[in-house]
């Protein structure tokens, strides 16, 4: 409650995203840089049969992170600030790239749906029942607010960000508690 009440005064004054480009949230009226962690998408022998078997199986893909809780623990109405790497507007980049995502805990992983495989074919994308609504405002020339619309609940949740084919995706993940 008291960090939400403090990020709530510190965005009350003029916010001062950093220059770096990257995902951030602001603790104690500190920015907190965000690592985009690469996602672990498991290939096993049950993707090429339903890969093979004329769409008469089909199987989901899942985006995988190691370990049962992020080490960025926040409140769940947590404002993230989203700086875009120069030029990449002129490209199509927008603040539109990042999807909040609600990531299940299965064992010592975290896993979230990154689309379906079946009828020789693949259909990516994450599953709507997996998304979480998303607020994006933008501040200046790229840089957007990010917030949600309602508090978050308790849980696993990452911002999922599609950077393209010759860059992996990569997993801003965060606890909810």
């Amino acid at each position: 409650m008291l960090t939400a009440l403090v990020t709530m005064l510190a965005i009350a004054f003029t916010v001062q995203v950093p220059t770096e480009p990257g995902l951030y949230y602001i603790q104690n009226t500190v920015f907190v840089r965000m690592e985009g962690r690469v996602t672990v998408i498991p290939q096993s022998a049950k993707n090429a049969v339903a890969l093979t078997t004329q769409g008469t199986r089909s199987i989901k893909v899942s985006g995988r992170i190691a370990g049962t809780t992020s080490e960025h623990v926040l409140a769940a109405s947590t404002i993230f600030y989203y700086r875009l790497p120069p030029g990449s507007e002129a490209l199509g980049g927008s603040a539109g790239d990042l999807v909040l995502v609600k990531m299940k805990v299965n064992g010592n992983i975290r896993q979230f749906e990154m689309g379906t495989a079946g009828m020789g074919e693949m259909t990516p994308g994450i599953s709507l029942r997996n998304q979480v609504v998303l607020r994006k405002k933008l501040l200046e020339a790229q840089v957007y607010e990010i917030t949600t619309p309602h508090p978050l609940r308790f849980g696993e949740y990452g911002l999922y960000l599609y950077r393209g084919y010759d860059r992996p995706d990569a997993m801003f993940d965060f606890t909810v508690k």
